[in-house]
């Protein structure tokens, strides 16, 4: 796939690192030239297919099979419905989410609708920021297509909206539609176990985790890393971390024990995972992971102007709330308070509860003056997570060599 990180590149990268292991005997293979060209009749299927097992497998290999045959299907109805849905798929699943939203509208308006197109807008929507319309579509797709995927999405929509017991209420309910195959429900237990973490609850969200990872998939390896270190339970979280990143060089993986190795103040692993990160962000040329990319820089020495500028152009692509906070910390890192605190602001309109993003923002308008909002809410992100408390002051990294034309020299 052209945009994918190169899989011999990023296996050079971990082997320099003393990190590289074969990777897993149930590799994809990418399909030859003779296999692309499948029949007809079987191509949404496949798709489908693949489309489904990229959800627990963040393995780009998989995008590299289906490109070909989407395109193939395409060219084969290119006035149906079916190729437009499944490339606003195929889009959404690489952060492409204005395109798929634009395809998914064009479907609505023809009349070609269906529980998968309802789903897939309610998400672009949520992506980009369009609120009140997901809330819309969302109820739509509820009275049309009752079920755990309408559930989730409402779900999802009701933790946005501050309202954390509704959003668990409507996950537990989708947990038991006899209709869902265990794939999906495994994907709402993560979903579940995710909100009990925000609730400050890790001990109801183990055994969501521990029951979908019996099934498999990194996912939710990775979710019982978050319980861990929830949990005080630091070494096994960073190991789960650090066995995922062998099987599969994810950024995500590569970030989330960067940043247990700030909070444990283990500067060997910060490096080590710093050094990781900056050579992933060099491949990231399609800018799936430019968020997480932004957090990293924003608070390593020498690099917030190119954080804000990774953080300002996830925010064009993606402009949802948490883009919103990911421009803010960076605007904040790089001393723009001003700036910093009008994005803070627009991420915490629907107040939604997430610890970290209530505690960056308490970090934000307390430096920008606004101090009884900033106690507030830090008192609201400690409440449920106390190891946030000094989240702004634990180790910075180290100044890596930076890339030409990037950087600055303001901290």
């Amino acid at each position: 796939m052209k945009n994918a990180c190169s899989r011999a590149t990023l296996l050079a990268l971990l082997t320099s690192l003393g990190m590289a292991t074969p990777w897993p005997s149930q590799a994809l293979s990418v399909p030859e030239a003779g296999t692309v060209n499948a029949p007809v009749r079987d191509l949404p299927q496949r798709i489908e297919a693949l489309l489904q097992r990229t959800r627990n497998n963040p393995d780009p290999r998989l995008y590299a099979q289906i490109e070909p045959l989407l395109e193939q299907f395409e060219r084969s109805a290119p006035t149906q419905p079916q190729p437009k849905i499944l490339r606003a798929w195929y889009d959404m699943s690489l952060h492409r989410f204005k395109p798929a939203l634009a395809g998914l509208r064009e479907v609505h308006r023809l009349g070609a609708g269906n529980a998968i197109s309802y789903g897939l807008t309610s998400d672009a929507l949520v992506e980009t920021g369009e609120y009140e319309e997901a809330v819309r579509v969302t109820q739509q797709m509820l009275d049309r297509y009752p079920g755990l995927p309408a559930l989730a999405r409402a779900a999802h929509l009701r933790f946005l909206h501050d309202d954390l017991e509704g959003a668990i209420e409507l996950y537990r309910a989708a947990l038991v539609d006899s209709r869902a195959d265990d794939s999906a429900k495994d994907w709402v237990r993560l979903q579940l176990a995710e909100l009990y973490l925000h609730a400050g609850r890790p001990q109801d969200a183990e055994p969501l985790v521990i029951t979908a990872r019996q099934h498999g998939g990194m996912p939710a390896s990775a979710m019982l890393a978050r319980v861990r270190a929830l949990q005080s339970h630091y070494d096994e979280a960073i190991s789960l971390y650090l066995g995922l990143l062998r099987q599969l060089p994810n950024p995500e993986y590569a970030y989330a024990a960067y940043e247990l190795a700030r909070q444990t103040h283990d500067l060997a692993l910060m490096r080590r995972q710093q050094q990781l990160l900056d050579g992933m962000l060099r491949l990231d040329t399609s800018g799936l992971y430019r968020r997480m990319f932004a957090a990293t820089l924003a608070d390593l020495p020498g690099r917030s102007a190119e954080a804000v500028e990774l953080a300002q152009r996830e925010l064009d692509a993606r402009p949802d709330l948490y883009s919103r906070m990911s421009l803010a910390w960076a605007l904040y890192r790089h001393g723009e308070l001003t700036a910093a605190a009008e994005r803070c602001h627009e991420a915490l309109r629907l107040n939604t509860p997430d610890p970290l993003l209530r505690y960056q923002a308490s970090v934000i308008l307390g430096a920008a003056g606004e101090t009884a909002r900033s106690v507030r809410l830090r008192e609201q992100a400690l409440a449920v997570q106390p190891s946030l408390a000094g989240y702004e002051h634990q180790p910075a990294g180290v100044a890596l060599p930076v890339p030409a034309g990037g950087g600055d020299a303001r901290n």
